[in-house]
């Protein structure tokens, strides 16, 4: 398994190699592959916002989004290639204030709902916002012991 991990901000210091291992220990909790290869971006709020416009149409800025790897993108791409995950820290360092959460869990928080997305769990509805943000907390608690 592998994480690719692009800080294009420089705001918010982050400690990457805590965050990798996160998701590393996310992805082996979700039984996925050994050839699986997730990249992860961090952003600033103009670039989610500019993003959030281009694939979803909604000019907001918000604290996570995914891409998942589709059909139409070229074949010499790696086999095990989830998609992409965009993750605003000005936003996870606001949040974590707001709800009383350490800078680091909500960061971790956002990279977990980033994956969910990626293997197909869904927050449109209530039941399914339900169920993902469940799945979210078991693997913060495991991550996290």
């Amino acid at each position: 398994m592998r994480i690719i991990i692009i800080n294009t901000q420089k705001k918010i210091r982050l400690n990457q190699k805590n965050i990798k291992l996160a998701l590393l220990k996310a992805l082996t909790i979700l039984a996925q592959p050994d050839d699986t290869l997730v990249a992860l971006s961090f952003v600033t709020r103009y670039m989610i916002k500019k993003e959030n416009l281009k694939y979803f149409h909604k000019n907001t800025v918000t604290d996570v989004i995914a891409l998942g790897y589709n059909d139409s993108m070229p074949k010499s791409m790696h086999k095990g290639y989830l998609g992409d995950i965009l993750v605003c820290p000005c936003l996870a360092e606001a949040n974590a204030r707001r709800y009383g959460n350490s800078f680091s869990r909500e960061l971790t928080l956002y990279a977990i709902h980033g994956l969910l997305h990626l293997l197909g769990y869904d927050d449109t509805s209530a039941g399914a916002k339900l169920k993902m943000q469940k799945k979210e907390q078991e693997i913060l608690e495991n991550i996290c012991k």
